[in-house]
């Protein structure tokens, strides 16, 4: 079962219902998100100790703590399609600093991957390995598409490793 939701409306409420009419043996993939990630501002991995408890991070202990076999992806900013870093954005000032996306296509490739892997627990980032700043990404695509982008003050050091999902999952 893949669990893909909206943080709103009834999230935690919605969960423990599947959670609970799922069978034990079942494998579930919950998509998640590095928003769990939103205390720090250095280099972060799977390993990384969170104190700051979110709605993201209280969804995945819940799945976890009720399902034995539960692979949690924790999905960085979603490109691809109509989703354009800066494009839609009503903020005219950004906090700049290294971006942590993943292309709509890669989480596809990776939930395939995982559905035809023996894989059946873990704990993985999805996000590119490679880490731009917003600045550069917004220039970018401001060219591209033709749209004027913000101003950009402060630097953010976030850098989400998706080293596992590189080592273990060969993607």
């Amino acid at each position: 079962m893949i669990i893909a939701m909206n943080t709103k409306d009834n999230y935690l409420e919605t969960l423990k219902y599947i959670a609970l009419h799922v069978r034990t043996e079942a494998r579930v993939i919950l998509m998640s998100s590095i928003s769990v990630y939103r205390e720090f501002d250095m280099e972060v991995d799977e390993e990384t100790s969170i104190s700051k408890i979110g709605l993201q991070y209280e969804a995945e202990q819940l799945i976890q703590n009720l399902k034995t076999h539960v692979i949690t992806l924790r999905l960085g900013g979603l490109m691809g399609e109509d989703r354009v870093a800066g494009r839609w954005s009503r903020v005219k000032n950004f906090t700049d600093g290294i971006v942590n996306y993943v292309h709509r296509d890669d989480v596809i490739g990776v939930v395939k991957n995982l559905i035809i892997s023996d894989v059946s627990h873990g704990l993985f980032n999805v996000v590119a390995p490679l880490h731009p700043l917003r600045s550069q990404v917004h220039q970018n695509n401001a060219k591209k598409f033709g749209f004027e982008i913000g101003t950009f003050a402060g630097m953010s050091h976030r850098k989400v490793s998706s080293k596992r999902l590189l080592e273990d999952l060969d993607y």
